[in-house]
C-alpha cells in the first residue's frame, strides 16, 4: 500500500514510519525541513516531498504523481 504521512520526523512519525516500513508499505513523507529526513530510516521505499499542509493546495499535483 501507498501511504502519504506528514509530521514523519516529529515524535509520532519517527515511530510509525519504520512500523510502516517493516510492513511493507511504501511511504511518500511531507517534510518542511528536509534536513530532517535523517531522522528516518533509508529506504528505497520512502520518497520525501517538501512543504507543508499550509499550501495543500499546490501540493495535490505532486502527491497525485
Amino acid at each position: 500500500m501507498r501511504i502519504f504521512i506528514t509530521g514523519g520526523t516529529g515524535f509520532l512519525g519517527r515511530q510509525l514510519v519504520p512500523l510502516l516500513l517493516g510492513d511493507g508499505h511504501n511511504l511518500l513523507v511531507l517534510l518542511r525541513d528536509q534536513k530532517k529526513k535523517n531522522l528516518l530510516p533509508r529506504s528505497r521505499r520512502i520518497a520525501f516531498m517538501a512543504g507543508d499542509l499550509a499550501g495543500i493546495s499546490k501540493l495535490k499535483l505532486k502527491i497525485k504523481k
